[in-house]
């Protein structure tokens, strides 16, 4: 985060100790890393959608893992498409990314 210049800056007056301020830009950074994430397994997701996602072929899975990240588990996988599958019963189309897909983190 400091790289970026996105350090947590406490308002003038205000007296934050280093530990606080340290965790605070830890929690930031790790809400980042897996927004970013997150980002990369439903874009790659959205560009092999098939037409029957319950049932992919050889090809189908082959694509969506060459498009994934290395890693990315069964898991993951049935759970975004589930998330996308809800998507499209609501309104109709596939979701232009994970930003129209999901709302705003929540942190503590």
């Amino acid at each position: 985060l400091r790289r970026l210049g996105w350090g947590a800056v406490p308002p003038a007056g205000v007296v934050v100790s280093d530990r606080v301020r340290r965790v605070a830009e830890e929690e930031a950074a790790r809400v980042l890393r897996l927004a970013c994430h997150r980002r990369g397994t439903v874009a790659a997701l959205l560009a092999t959608w098939p037409a029957d996602p319950s049932a992919r072929t050889d090809d189908e899975w082959s694509a969506l893992r060459a498009a994934l990240a290395d890693g990315t588990d069964g898991a993951t996988i049935r759970s975004r498409t589930r998330q996308i599958t809800g998507y499209i019963a609501v309104h109709g189309r596939l979701p232009a990314d994970v930003c129209e897909l999901e709302g705003q983190p929540a942190v503590a």
